[in-house]
């Protein structure tokens, strides 16, 4: 696909829900993640810096409760941030 990474590829077959690692990043709460969602579009529109963002929503199994998780591997995380968008 045109603008994306080169994916993803392993040595081995994996088995499907196969763990390859874990995301790994800073644990943002709702309102420092927009703050740095503005931060990083700003760098971006001037050429600087590839965000690694990801959110996670859970709807909770009672009511209407969903729980949100902001991480950023921006600046501090591992390899998933590559692999992240790739797949």
């Amino acid at each position: 696909m045109r603008g994306k990474g080169w994916g993803l590829y392993a040595a081995e077959m994996l088995p499907s829900g196969q763990l390859v690692c874990e995301y790994a990043g800073e644990l943002l709460s709702t309102k420092e993640a927009r703050q740095r969602q503005q931060t990083y579009e700003k760098n971006a529109s001037m050429g600087y810096l590839t965000p690694a963002r990801l959110v996670v929503k859970e709807h909770l199994p009672f009511g209407k409760t969903c729980m949100k998780i902001n991480i950023d591997a921006t600046r501090i995380g591992n390899i998933a941030r590559f692999i992240n968008n790739s797949l």
